[in-house]
């Protein structure tokens, strides 16, 4: 396992597993070796899981993305099921977004901008199902409503999607 360690002028420390499986370490200008030591290996257990998951969603990433013509393809399909779709769950939660895009990322699959109230939905969701992809509607706008994850969040994708943590479950 690779680990790579960064100082900053932070107060706590983070660790994350970037794509390619390593574990990345921000911590204090003044953390010892022996407590980032210790942070690894108490999160050894989700450091496992989530380098697996990096692997995973590796091996699984769509080559058409690779292609200029094939993703343009692939935005165009995404973008005529969101003029669809947006609009119905609007209908459905009666909540509204300012607007919305799409970019190719790999962090997350929706965005609220919850200044604005623009969201920004990432093209791999073009592989997903309509269920899946109303998910992702409706939990990004409900971030309209509240901008955490909250208990009141969650009971608000809740009210208008009763199901969704079995399909949030089978998006991870």
């Amino acid at each position: 396992m690779r680990i790579e360690v960064t100082r900053k002028r932070i107060k706590n420390m983070y660790l994350r597993v970037g794509e390619d499986g390593t574990v990345k370490v921000s911590a204090p200008l003044m953390a010892s070796d022996r407590e980032i030591r210790a942070l690894v290996e108490s999160r050894a257990d989700w450091i496992e899981k989530a380098i697996k998951r990096a692997k995973n969603r590796a091996e699984n990433l769509p080559e058409y993305l690779d292609d200029p013509r094939l993703k343009k393809a692939a935005q165009k399909e995404l973008r005529k099921r969101l003029e669809e779709r947006v609009p119905l769950m609007e209908q459905r939660t009666g909540l509204r977004c300012s607007g919305w895009n799409i970019r190719d990322v790999k962090s997350y699959w929706g965005k609220c901008d919850t200044r604005t109230n623009r969201i920004t939905f990432n093209l791999r969701l073009v592989n997903r199902t309509d269920e899946e992809l109303d998910y992702v509607i409706v939990h990004e706008l409900c971030h309209t409503v509240y901008g955490d994850h909250s208990g009141n969040f969650w009971s608000l994708v809740k009210r208008f999607m009763p199901d969704y943590e079995r399909i949030r479950k089978g998006m991870k």
